[in-house]
């Protein structure tokens, strides 16, 4: 099959959309399928923000990649692109002719995916990633009227997934009425193997001690990575060893750092900005748990990846996180209670058999996810959908 893929989102962004394109189109074309992924043209800077080189990505002789015109758009990883959609695709997928378009974002380029869609007659599968209430949650009357486009957008499609059954369940409120289902993202992730020297000059590298706490992702406002500072504030008092590790860059790393010195912790908590995956599985097998506070996940790709690298992970009863944490690999908590989150990393903390046992199940879960698994899932319903 030939496969086009739309996103707003992509490589150099930070972003499990963009993590889970790529994987999902390296299998696609392991399995002999080929794919155009259409996607935001970025900046140099842009790369430069995350210490990667300004030059394509590679994934695969079948994968070819498109950048459409694009302009900034302030965004939490602050290095956001908005698509133009100006049909620069059209005489790509003229030539290309694919057998379907699936679209992972409903705004430049995927208007772009619409209008590809309608001209050529090619059946359009559409992904919904966000959760879109949850970023303008200041704002009910946006939220909802975003909310509500979502569903008009994607009634465009012939079929739509989401990672996220609460998600899918919302946008039919929403008016949703196409066939819908549950695809997970794919977990494609390094797991570590260290020696106990190895582990001990990971620690010495970054300044953490045993007893590590760690989030990785964009430090965003709607992460609420100020909820962890708080929790390790706290256990802090009766371990004073403890360290916070926060990997990854954003537009509130300002306030947190401010933050962590206003709390008296700014000793404890350790900025590591991008790491590549073999640098953070290493930081995940130090480390005794992961925490996620953020109330707009879909799946949280970073906590499926601690799972995979036998972490428990901490996360709050919110959007799609309760779908992927369980009392089997890990802790639910209320949205900001800080204080029952030191209770669970302190109680990890002095508990290695909890510890492990959550590890352990965490990781049995993730294998569920391959990426080799959800490209099939994917190439079952290209086939279903399929022009012809």
């Amino acid at each position: 099959m030939k496969i086009a893929i739309f996103s707003d989102n992509f490589y150099p962004e930070i972003s499990g959309i963009s993590d889970s394109i790529i994987e999902v189109s390296k299998n696609l074309a392991k399995r002999g399928h080929y794919i155009n992924v259409y996607v935001p043209y970025y900046s140099k800077k842009d790369y430069e923000f995350v210490n990667l080189p300004f030059r394509e990505l590679e994934i695969d002789k079948k994968v070819r990649v498109i950048r459409l015109k694009s302009f900034p758009f302030k965004t939490g990883t602050g290095q956001g692109r908005a698509a133009i959609p100006i049909g620069t695709s059209l005489r790509h997928i003229k030539k290309f002719k694919p057998d379907v378009i699936h679209v992972h974002s409903p705004f430049g380029a995927g208007i772009e995916a619409v209008i590809a869609s309608r001209i050529f007659r090619i059946p359009l599968i559409g992904t919904n990633h966000t959760y879109i209430q949850g970023y303008v949650k200041n704002y009910h009357r946006l939220g909802n009227l975003f909310a509500k486009y979502y569903s008009y957008y994607y009634n465009r499609c012939r079929f739509i997934s989401s990672p996220s059954k609460t998600i899918l369940d919302g946008m039919k409120r929403q008016g949703l009425k196409i066939p819908a289902n549950v695809v997970p993202n794919p977990v494609n992730f390094p797991v570590s193997v260290l020696s106990k020297k190895k582990k001990q000059a990971i620690r010495e590298k970054y300044g953490l001690s045993r007893f590590n706490t760690v989030y990785c992702g964009r430090l965003s406002d709607e992460k609420n990575i100020d909820v962890i500072i708080k929790a390790v504030s706290l256990v802090k008092k009766k371990i004073p060893e403890i360290t916070l590790t926060l990997i990854g860059k954003g537009i509130s790393e300002d306030k947190l750092r401010a933050l962590s010195k206003e709390l008296g912790v700014e000793s404890s908590v350790r900025f590591l900005g991008f790491l590549n995956k073999k640098e953070i599985a290493d930081i995940y097998k130090i480390s005794k748990v992961f925490v996620i506070t953020s109330t707009v996940e879909t799946q949280c790709l970073a906590a499926m990846h601690a799972m995979a690298n036998s972490l428990p992970v901490i996360g709050v009863k919110a959007s799609a996180l309760p779908e992927y944490i369980n009392n089997k690999n890990g802790f639910l908590v209320n949205p900001g209670d800080y204080r029952s989150i030191a209770e669970k990393i302190e109680l990890l903390f002095k508990n290695p058999k909890k510890q492990k046992e959550l590890g352990e199940g965490g990781k049995r879960f993730v294998m569920q996810f391959s990426a080799s698994k959800i490209a099939k899932i994917w190439e079952d319903i290209y086939e279903k959908y399929r022009r012809g």
